[in-house]
């Protein structure tokens, strides 16, 4: 472990990003108070965690049991997608800005039991993934098992469990993984080139960059954006068994595209992603490319709602085979619409990181708008079922749900294909890390609700606020300092 640790209690840690204009709050300087935020994230504390939880580590949601799968404490088989490794560490990560909330001793005893077991299934040279161990498929063999996917989720988590907890155990499962990813794709074999398709890795060695220092992580994050659109679109033994070309963002190089293509949590975690390697590089060629997809995906892509993703299955612009993707501009369906709720949250994720690079309104508008419709759309009042898609037209006899095999007329307990309710309910518990950021001549408000703030401005001066407000109900909001 390091020994010069950088622990600030935050999400995005650009407290130290060289080409950030806004930089975060910590966990717990922002406090909701009264009204939406406040409710909502009563009900993540009170039912959306635990319920999650208890479908997660039991029979149902089976993430836990496929690790006590590995380490031979149950007897069973993997349940769940390949990728499910990842919906547990989003469920894990949303508990731990609970713990940043509450210091709940249980819930910290919890993860702890949690993580000894995650330490026990990895593998001695750092691998870890549930469905690989189980099936004794050879590592890094085919991309459509999303390993680096698990990989960048394993890694947030693992920061933020850091950052709220102060404790390590976690962090040290993240770091021995890191470490082996860096030996295995640091080379850049060109067998291994195409493989980093679901880019959360990207953000996840970003921060594992920024808590330990080790500039291994940003280089390794930088050369997964490098290698998109640097090979043959042609199928290989790696990339059998899932779409090629726009549907992975490996038609064009990042900073050459001038417009959304394909599946929409693949592309908005790329550029997420992109955002984060350049608030340490500064590189103009990276962020123009971002200035125009970001422009490209809210003038031209987004539903009113916030919502991204025009279609279950289509083209891309440039004809290939997409599924729950972008396709062409100002082409939005309404009663066909997908609009995952990942994609949504995605195109939240991707205006925080401008927000904090530019400083400008407009990308908070996007959050903000994000935030209370097609993200919280995914979800029951009571916390406890959810929407995979969210259409804008909901009339059950002309839609063919029984070929809609994620989605539902109504919201369900549980989802096969659990990607979305851990992020959206990881995003619940962290929106007050999302209402405010400090900036050089004081503070900016992203998101409106009752809550009260201490923070530290970037010039040393202490800041005390009371924000008074029913929004989204009323509009009125009053500030007292």
């Amino acid at each position: 472990m390091p020994e010069n640790l950088t622990r600030n209690k935050t999400e995005v840690d650009t407290s130290k990003s060289p080409n950030v204009k806004l930089k975060p709050i910590s966990m717990g300087e922002c406090k909701w108070k009264d009204g939406f935020w406040a409710e909502k994230t009563r009900l993540c504390e009170e039912s959306m965690i635990p319920y999650m939880g208890s479908l997660l580590t039991g029979e149902i949601g089976h993430a836990l049991n496929n690790f006590k799968i590995i380490t031979g404490d149950f007897d069973g088989k993997f349940d769940g997608e390949y990728w499910h490794d990842a919906d547990f560490f989003k469920w894990m990560e949303a508990a731990c800005y609970m713990y940043g909330l509450n210091s709940d001793q249980k819930l910290l005893q919890e993860m702890d039991e949690i993580i000894a077991i995650i330490a026990k299934a990895q593998e001695d040279d750092g691998y870890l993934h549930a469905y690989i161990q189980i099936h004794g498929i050879e590592h890094f063999s085919n991309r459509k098992y999303h390993e680096m996917y698990n990989c960048g989720h394993l890694y947030t988590a693992a920061c933020i469990h850091y950052r709220m907890t102060g404790k390590t155990n976690f962090l040290d499962i993240a770091l021995k993984n890191a470490s082996l990813l860096v030996s295995k794709f640091g080379p850049n074999p060109p067998e291994l080139r195409r493989f980093g398709f679901n880019q959360t890795q990207i953000m996840g060695l970003v921060e594992l960059y920024r808590t330990v220092g080790n500039e291994d992580y940003l280089k390794l994050a930088e050369q997964f954006i490098n290698n998109r659109g640097q090979s043959e679109m042609v199928h290989d033994s790696t990339t059998i068994g899932y779409p090629i070309g726009d549907m992975v963002q490996e038609r064009v190089p990042l900073r050459e595209e001038t417009e959304a293509a394909g599946h929409a949590v693949l592309a908005l975690y790329y550029y997420a992603g992109a955002a984060d390697v350049y608030a340490e590089t500064g590189e103009k060629a990276l962020i123009d490319a971002l200035d125009r997809l970001w422009e490209n995906v809210t003038q031209k892509k987004m539903y009113a709602t916030g919502a991204v993703g025009q279609t279950h299955y289509g083209a891309s612009p440039r004809r290939d085979m997409i599924e729950e993707g972008f396709i062409d501009e100002y082409m939005m369906p309404n009663l066909t619409a997908y609009n995952e709720t990942c994609a949504n949250i995605c195109n939240a994720m991707f205006s925080q990181r401008m927000l904090g690079i530019h400083g400008e309104s407009k990308y908070a508008d996007i959050m903000e708008l994000v935030m209370h419709n097609s993200m919280m759309s995914g979800i029951s009042v009571c916390g406890t079922k959810y929407y995979y898609a969210n259409p804008l037209r909901k009339i059950n006899d002309a839609r063919d749900y029984e070929n809609m095999n994620t989605e539902s007329p109504d919201r369900e307990p549980y989802l096969s294909c659990f990607c979305c309710p851990p992020n959206l309910v990881r995003t619940v518990a962290k929106s007050s890390l999302w209402a405010y950021n400090r900036s050089n001549n004081g503070i900016s408000v992203n998101l409106y609700g009752g809550n009260t703030l201490e923070t530290t401005l970037l010039d040393g001066t202490e800041l005390k606020l009371t924000q008074s407000t029913e929004y989204p109900w009323e509009g009125l909001v009053k500030n007292h300092y």
